[in-house]
């Protein structure tokens, strides 16, 4: 894992811990006997690791240079498929789905059919 990924996992858990700390503590003493410290950094932790998860996983799904060799099998109006990415850049099966579904987001291509075999790509 990265630094990244740990400096967001630090400053998440303090911050979660301390809203679960203020909670805890208002609810102690609207219903006595309420707080649980082992609940608070439980919970805590787990906040921490879900947004430190998103924040690592999140963002371009599709390096500048795969971003570019992929448009680049756009020649001439040619229609793309899935199968077709693969085997052009030597990638599994879901990261060529990411790369497309990237590059579909930013709108460079359009997804021509719904599902299965028959979908294909052509450049905007």
């Amino acid at each position: 894992m990265t630094t990244s990924f740990w400096k967001t996992f630090g400053i998440v858990f303090v911050v979660a811990f301390a809203a679960n700390v203020v909670t805890s503590w208002a609810l102690a003493r609207a219903f006595p006997g309420q707080w649980r410290w082992d609940t608070t950094t439980a919970t805590a932790a787990s906040v921490a690791i879900i947004m430190a998860w998103a924040y690592r996983n999140g963002g371009q799904k599709c390096s500048d240079a795969a971003r570019t060799k992929t448009l680049a099998l756009f020649t001439d109006g040619k229609e793309i498929s899935n199968d077709d990415v693969q085997r052009a850049l030597g990638v599994s099966d879901a990261t060529a789905t990411r790369y497309l579904d990237a590059l579909e987001k930013s709108g460079d291509i359009v997804q021509v059919g719904t599902t299965g075999r028959g979908v294909v790509y052509r450049k905007r």
